[in-house]
């Protein structure tokens, strides 16, 4: 069952073959509710997508205004109230250089949910899975030599013109995020590459056997399983796996600030 989900996932993810600029990067986000709206929400209730999370991809597309951004929803968990608000404040807030997109036009994740534990999963692991198909999305349509990124909301600067980030993307091909604290700890709420034809298939590799480990697991965090396949991408072709970090999100679990108020009924 799962090499067929794997080929549905894999097999529409054309290499890219556009020349762009040099550097030109694509930076994603995801969004995905605990649960779908109900069709009413309680009384003073407007959006079930936090406008805190949102204002923090529109603060970095605003720093960053060459790249081109993408903020990933899923549209079949928002009722009618929830779009609206999401609209308004799309015109109110953000930068001519971001998208609201449907996370249902992504094969991979149309896919998933037709397995009957999807939903079921914990918010955390379908988010683990979500990021991987984002960025396996993301990756066939960019050009070649795009810069090809995944951020958390709490990352408060996803740093696109850090030297660091230069170096680890140029000579590695890949970059995980990495605590804002002494040492160099791992997470999953950075991820990028370069989308270059020579690393693109490695990258794809990693991504897919990542993203299949996980779906045959009931996991309900995602980070040990894209650590052991980045450690053994690594050995695989000859990437210093001590180099593939840069510190630049919180501690994983660290809340981001939330006001009832503002937010709607999801806080971040």
């Amino acid at each position: 069952m799962f090499e067929k989900l794997r080929a549905r996932w894999l097999g529409n993810v054309p290499e890219p073959s556009v020349p762009s600029p040099a550097h030109a990067t694509v930076l994603n986000y995801l969004w995905i509710n605990k649960e779908p709206d109900k069709a009413d929400f309680p009384q003073g209730v407007k959006c079930s997508v936090p406008f805190s999370a949102l204002d923090k991809a529109y603060e970095n597309a605003a720093r960053y205004h060459d790249a081109k951004v993408n903020i990933w929803l899923d549209f079949d968990q928002l009722n009618e109230s929830s779009f609206s608000w999401i609209k308004r404040h799309f015109a109110q807030r953000t930068p001519g250089n971001v998208r609201i997109r449907d996370l249902n036009t992504i094969e991979a994740y149309e896919a998933a949910k037709e397995f009957d534990d999807f939903d079921g999963r914990p918010i955390d692991a379908r988010v683990d899975m979500a990021r991987l198909m984002v960025l396996m999305k993301s990756m066939g349509e960019s050009a070649r030599g795009n810069r090809v990124i995944y951020s958390d909301f709490d990352v408060p600067d996803v740093g696109l013109n850090r030297p660091d980030l230069d170096d680890c993307m140029n000579n590695q091909g890949l970059v995980i995020g990495a605590t804002l604290t002494t040492g160099q700890f791992m997470e999953n709420g950075y991820l990028g590459f370069n989308a270059t034809g020579e690393n693109f298939a490695r990258v794809e590799k990693l991504l897919g056997d990542t993203l299949v480990s996980l779906a045959e697991t009931s996991d309900v965090d995602g980070f040990p399983t894209l650590r052991l396949h980045a450690e053994e991408w690594a050995r695989e072709f000859g990437v210093d796996e001590a180099a593939l970090t840069v510190k630049i999100q919180p501690v994983s679990g660290t809340p981001m600030e939330h006001d009832p108020q503002y937010d709607g009924i999801n806080p971040p």
